[in-house]
């Protein structure tokens, strides 16, 4: 019954969602969801003679779902798979510590019962701890290098609290987005203080174009802007559904994205999160793995979301403090020329007497 609800309503969002991601996704989880559930029906047909593997299948698909509704988004299957293999192990840690604590006394029920109390309250108190160490490890050794990243980045966000000068920032980023060996390029680009362009004053890998100007890459800005994120992935995966169009007012945007990807291409992005402060593009880090095409997980853009909202935070602090600077120097030539006045008066007035 639950598999049939979650399908119907899954069916449903589908007809009504915009994005093109979000509806792939929804795509295979749909058919995903028959299959699963055909395979657990025929495990109770009399005349199937076949292993459990339909209600294996049914609690994992379960699980899947539980993970989409706890997080209230759409996973992909990598992220999924790392979630999944972190609960796998913390199950069997904990069912280790219960057949320990508790099989060994089956023949005795009074001790078994209070064997199942202790081990219940152990379990508990293990609970959290346990996971977090788990889930810390199987991260650690199944996907290293993506755990690895996420944890520099958690790292990265704590040390820039202390810059406030925006060149500093720039190159200390791109000097531990480089050392972290998961990206191949990666630049940092920052408004001018006219708001006409983008000046990239970091980078390594191949070589960006140094600035961008806002008037011919509008669509673009505008975009990130808006979203905070952009993923040249997903915008590829626009542009095909507007070439598949049939009816031309749907086709309208397709110049727009290709002015996108455009963008993207020439300051070798696939990924790019933007700096936004009081609804303006104040600038942006761009960031490419060469060596695949869909790089980074959920997760990992995350990570560099949170990076992103520091680096903002940064770029306010420089430039209050430019302002607050510039406002005690005209202060202090203010009172220096009314020193100097004081001075060239005081000559003056004996001269004229």
């Amino acid at each position: 019954g639950a598999i049939i609800v979650s399908t119907v309503i899954m069916v449903r969002r589908y007809r009504s969602v915009s994005s093109q991601v979000d509806k792939t996704r929804l795509r295979v989880l749909t058919v995903a969801g028959i299959t699963v559930f055909s395979f657990a029906l025929g495990s109770y047909l009399p005349e199937v003679q076949q292993p459990p593997l339909g209600n294996i299948l049914l609690a994992i698909y379960m699980f899947f779902i539980f993970e989409i509704i706890t997080l209230r988004r759409l996973i992909d299957l990598f992220e999924f798979l790392g979630r999944f293999f972190v609960l796998a192990g913390f199950a069997i840690v904990l069912s280790l510590i219960y057949v320990i604590l508790v099989g060994w006394w089956r023949h005795d029920f009074n001790l078994f019962l209070l064997n199942t109390v202790l081990a219940t309250i152990v379990v508990l108190i293990l609970f959290d701890p346990l996971r977090s160490f788990v889930e810390a490890k199987l991260n650690e050794l199944v996907f290293r290098e993506k755990f690895e990243f996420t944890k520099q980045t958690d790292e990265l966000r704590r040390q820039m609290a202390s810059i406030i000068d925006t060149g500093e920032l720039a190159r200390f980023l791109i000097g531990r987005l480089e050392a972290s060996r998961r990206v191949t390029h990666a630049s940092f680009w920052l408004a001018s203080e006219d708001g006409l362009s983008y000046a990239n004053i970091g980078f390594f890998g191949a070589k960006p174009s140094t600035r961008l100007d806002a008037i011919s890459s509008r669509p673009f800005l505008t975009r990130l802007a808006e979203d905070r994120l952009l993923v040249i992935e997903n915008m590829e995966a626009e542009r095909n559904t507007i070439l598949l169009a049939t009816e031309p007012e749907e086709r309208t945007g397709l110049e727009v994205i290709e002015q996108i990807i455009h963008t993207c291409d020439s300051i070798q992005s696939d990924l790019c999160v933007g700096f936004v402060s009081e609804g303006q593009l104040v600038g942006f880090l761009s960031v490419k793995d060469e060596r695949l095409r869909a790089a980074y997980s959920s997760a990992e853009i995350q990570a560099l979301s949170t990076l992103a909202a520091q680096c903002t935070i940064t770029i306010e602090n420089s430039r209050l403090f430019s302002r607050v600077r510039e406002r005690y120097r005209l202060a202090a030539l203010g009172e220096m020329a009314a020193g100097l006045a004081h001075e060239i008066r005081n000559p003056l007035g004996a001269i004229k007497g």
